[in-house]
Order: structure tokens, then C-alpha cells, then sequence
């Protein structure tokens, strides 16, 4: 269900994500988790994470997702491994989706995409 598409970072340090985890099926809500090999206090402390802004789509030749609205969480708990949890209001009715996310900490600013497919219910 997932599949890693390109991603840039402004710092050699930047976080290190990993693969996107898609609990959702097609004509469903988006519930996904993204973790994160490692987050310092700092990075927690200046951890910022949106969707990335139509320019950053088209640069990498995506369609911007109008009239959807990502939410998306950090989840850190005392001796768990970090994540992102990623949800939309409302349902995606397309297989192949497109996400790319802007990510900002104190290790710097990168935008990651991911391409993942939603099966059928």
C-alpha cells in the first residue's frame, strides 16, 4: 500500500521518516501513520508538519489535492517510537494518492512525498 516518491532536505540532519502505514480503504476517511526513526528534544520542540503548497506538487509533477483537508499529528510517547498521523475529513475516493507533506524541526525543513494505493472495501 505505500510507495516512496522523491524528497528533499535543507539539511544533512533532517529527520529520517519512514514508510507510510494506510489504514483506510477506498471511499474511506485517510487514517495513516508515518513514523520517524529519530526525534530529538529540539525537533520536538520546533516540529511543524503541513501539506506543502501546490508549487512544491507541481515541481514534482503531482496534481495538488483541492477541496481535501489533511490533518496531521506528532505523536511522541515516552520510550515509543515517534510517528505522524495523517487524516482528511474526508473520504478518497481515488486508488492512487498522492501526499506531500512540508516538514519543519530543529534538524531543518525537507518536503517528503509519498504515493500510496487504497484497496477496495
Amino acid at each position: 500500500m505505500l510507495s516512496m516518491a522523491v524528497f528533499f532536505m535543507s539539511q544533512a540532519n533532517a529527520l529520517l521518516l519512514g514508510d507510510i502505514h494506510v489504514d483506510s480503504t477506498i471511499g474511506q476517511p485517510l487514517n495513516a501513520r508515518i513514523s520517524i526513526a529519530e526525534l530529538t528534544d529540539a525537533d520536538v520542540q520546533q516540529f511543524k508538519v503541513r501539506l506543502a503548497d501546490d508549487q512544491d506538487y507541481r515541481k514534482l509533477g503531482l496534481q495538488y489535492p483541492l477541496g481535501c483537508k489533511f490533518h496531521f499529528q506528532l505523536v511522541h510517547e515516552s520510550g515509543k517510537q515517534p510517528y505522524i498521523v495523517v487524516t482528511t475529513e474526508q473520504s478518497l475516493d481515488d486508488p492512487l494518492n498522492d501526499l506531500v507533506m512540508e516538514i519543519s524541526s530543529g534538524s531543518g525543513r525537507q518536503i517528503r512525498s509519498y504515493t500510496f494505493l487504497l484497496d477496495p472495501a
